[in-house]
């Protein structure tokens, strides 16, 4: 019932050997996680190492891959010019590693501030940002999905939305951010970007933390989530950001009884109108 063809995981070196047998199992693809994690970032050693280890081994198989870029720490518009810079020099180096991988996708987070949504701050923000995602999208191959982390609603996003008419530069709704974070109903989130997200970051929590757990353990509706991108972007990729391989079929057992559930409703209603 789920097309598992456009559903990716999120995986690293340590569980890769895992996430690989599950993707030849499930015809699923990677996204990878090494290059956005502090200790790989500071350890240029360790980072060539994976980065070469990935090329021989994940390049040759034919798997959809998706690239997170490096977000702990990173705000590429801080007023701290010192912390713009580092931050930016690390996704750059993100996308040329994407680009070496033949990502089809980058993730990068909004880097938005809750504890500065003035709107003075909120357009500060956005007129420092736009023209690096610019020069991003101007210079490198893949694609951009910026994605929510601690926004608490669509307004900074929006507003990058509406400062860069780009077909590449696209958006990643986090439904794990949207319920911990968030402040609106999930449908405004997808609503508002509809066919520019490209992109999604599906795990579960309870509304209380970014717990990353595995879909259908948390408070989550993933019938409600399922429909959505069926509604507003069918053609975009997902990623299961779930630590454990257990954690990944137990996620899509999750996604599977509400693709059932979803499609018995659609077929009723169909029958109901016709």
């Amino acid at each position: 019932m789920v097309d598992y063809r456009n559903i990716m995981m999120r995986a690293h070196l340590e569980i890769l050997d895992e996430y690989l047998e599950l993707a030849e199992e499930y015809g699923l693809g990677i996204e990878f996680g090494d290059f956005c994690r502090n200790d790989i970032l500071d350890d240029r050693d360790e980072y060539k190492r994976r980065l070469a280890y990935m090329k021989e081994t994940v390049l040759p198989l034919s798997l959809k891959r998706t690239f997170h870029a490096p977000f702990r720490r990173i705000v590429p518009h801080s007023r701290d010019g010192e912390l713009r810079r580092l931050s930016r020099e690390r996704l750059l180096r993100g996308m040329e590693t994407a680009e070496e991988l033949a990502c089809s996708t980058v993730v990068i987070h909004s880097a938005y501030d809750e504890n500065n949504d003035s709107p003075d701050e909120l357009k500060r923000m956005r007129d420092d940002f736009v023209p690096f995602l610019q020069k991003i999208l101007s210079r490198f191959a893949p694609p951009v999905a910026l994605e929510n982390i601690h926004d608490r609603n669509t307004t900074f996003l929006g507003m990058i939305a509406e400062a860069i008419d780009d077909p590449r530069l696209g958006f990643c709704m986090d439904a794990g951010h949207m319920s911990a974070f968030g402040q609106i109903p999930y449908s405004e989130w997808y609503g508002t970007f509809a066919g520019r997200t490209i992109h999604n970051h599906w795990h579960d929590n309870s509304g209380d933390r970014d717990a990353h757990a595995p879909l259908g353990s948390g408070s989550i509706d993933w019938g409600e989530i399922y429909a959505l991108r069926k509604e507003f972007c069918p053609g975009s990729t997902v990623a299961l950001e779930i630590p454990s391989g257990d954690g990944i079929r137990r996620s899509l057992d999750t996604l599977e009884r509400e693709a059932s559930r979803y499609f018995t409703l659609l077929t009723n209603i169909k029958q109901t109108n016709s």
